[in-house]
C-alpha cells in the first residue's frame, strides 16, 4: 500500500482466529485478503474493565487504539454496528457494514402456525445513530440497502458478501435427496427446520460444520442437493452464498439474499409455513435441472465481486 494510502482497521466485537464462526467474522477475515495490511480489532484488544455494555466496550477499545497509534487520522475505521463507537472525527472515514435487515418483509398482521408473529423490527435507536454517525453505509444485501433508504432515509453502498468459488464448487458426487440447513439457533428458524423436516416426513441434516474452515464446509455443502433457508431476518447469510456456489438449490424466506433473487437461481417464499417450504423442497428436489444458482453466484457475488467492490469504497475514502 502506497504512503498516500490510509490504512484500514476493522473493529467489531469478535475474531475469527478466537474461534468465533459468525459473519462478521468471517467478512473480516475476507477483507483481509482484500487488503492484505488491514488490522482486526476487537474486545479482546479493549483494557479490562467492569463494563456494563458492549457500547462501552468499544467506547474503551478505541479510546485505546488511538491513544497507542493503532488508528488514526489517517485510518478508515470499518466497524460492525456501534463498534465505531469515539472515532467521529477522528479518524480519516468511519464506515459502518450494515450485516443484517431489521424490518424485514413480513406482514406484521401475519400469524405463524407456531405462535409466531412476524412484526416490522426496527433498528434500536443507538443502532440507528452509530449509522447516520458514519462518513458512509454499506449495505451488504439490495434488501438492507432498501431498508435502511426507506424506513430510516439512510443511504448505503450495496456491495454483497463474496464467496471464493474455487473453494465452493460443484462435485459430481452428491446425494441426490440430501437437503441440508445452517440454522443453528432459534433466531435462525431451526424449529421451522424441524418442523418442516416433519411434514417431508425425511430428514434435514445441519451443515455441522465448526472447524472454521472453508474447504470443511465446501466438502460439506458439495454432499447435497437443495439447501434450507427459512430465517426471517437476514442481511446477507454467507452460508446462503456457499451453498449456491456449491450448486445447492436454495429453498428460502424471501429475506436478504433471497429477496429479489431470479426464479432460476433460487426458490424464495413470503408464506412462513412448513407445507409451503416442503413443497417447495420436493420442487427443487424434482426439477434440479432447472436451476443455476453457481450461474448467479459467478456473475454477482463471487469474491472477486467482493475485492472490486471494497476496494472502490477505500478509495472513495482516501
Amino acid at each position: 500500500m502506497g504512503r498516500s494510502q490510509a490504512r484500514i482497521a476493522h473493529i467489531s466485537k469478535f475474531k475469527r482466529e478466537k474461534g468465533s464462526l459468525g459473519g462478521v467474522e468471517k467478512f473480516a477475515t475476507h477483507l483481509k485478503r482484500v487488503f492484505p495490511d488491514m488490522e482486526i480489532f476487537a474486545s479482546d484488544d479493549a483494557p479490562e474493565g467492569d463494563y456494563k455494555s458492549d457500547l462501552a466496550v468499544a467506547r474503551a477499545l478505541n479510546s485505546r487504539l488511538l491513544a497507542e497509534g493503532k488508528i488514526g487520522k489517517d485510518t478508515v475505521a470499518i466497524s460492525d454496528g456501534f463498534w465505531q463507537a469515539g472515532l467521529e472525527g477522528k479518524v480519516k472515514a468511519t464506515v459502518n457494514v450494515a450485516h443484517g435487515t431489521y424490518v424485514g418483509c413480513a406482514l406484521a398482521n401475519e400469524f405463524h402456525r407456531f405462535g409466531q408473529t412476524a412484526t416490522f423490527l426496527r433498528l434500536a435507536k443507538w443502532q440507528e445513530d452509530a449509522y447516520r454517525a458514519a462518513d458512509m453505509v454499506v449495505a451488504v444485501s439490495p434488501l438492507t440497502q432498501w431498508e435502511l433508504k426507506t424506513f430510516y432515509g439512510i443511504d448505503s453502498v450495496m456491495v454483497y458478501n463474496g464467496v471464493d468459488t474455487d473453494v465452493f464448487k460443484p462435485e459430481r458426487k452428491r446425494n441426490g435427496g440430501l437437503i441440508l440447513h445452517a440454522a443453528s439457533v432459534g433466531r435462525k428458524q431451526k424449529e421451522m427446520v424441524e418442523a418442516t423436516a416433519g411434514t417431508l416426513r425425511r430428514t434435514i441434516e445441519h451443515l455441522n460444520v465448526r472447524t472454521g474452515k472453508e474447504q470443511d464446509e465446501a466438502k460439506r455443502w458439495q454432499q447435497g442437493s437443495v439447501a434450507f433457508f427459512p430465517s426471517l431476518y437476514e442481511g446477507n447469510a454467507y452460508s446462503g452464498l456457499e451453498a449456491m456456489s456449491t450448486g445447492l438449490i436454495p429453498v428460502s424466506y424471501s429475506t436478504g439474499l433471497f429477496w429479489n433473487i431470479p426464479e432460476w437461481a433460487a426458490i424464495a417464499v413470503t408464506d412462513h409455513h412448513p407445507e409451503i417450504y416442503a413443497r417447495e423442497i420436493l420442487r427443487a428436489l424434482g426439477n434440479r435441472g432447472s436451476f443455476r444458482p453457481r450461474k448467479w453466484v459467478e456473475e454477482n457475488a463471487s469474491f472477486k465481486h467482493f475485492a472490486a467492490g471494497w476496494k472502490e469504497i477505500i478509495k472513495d475514502c482516501n
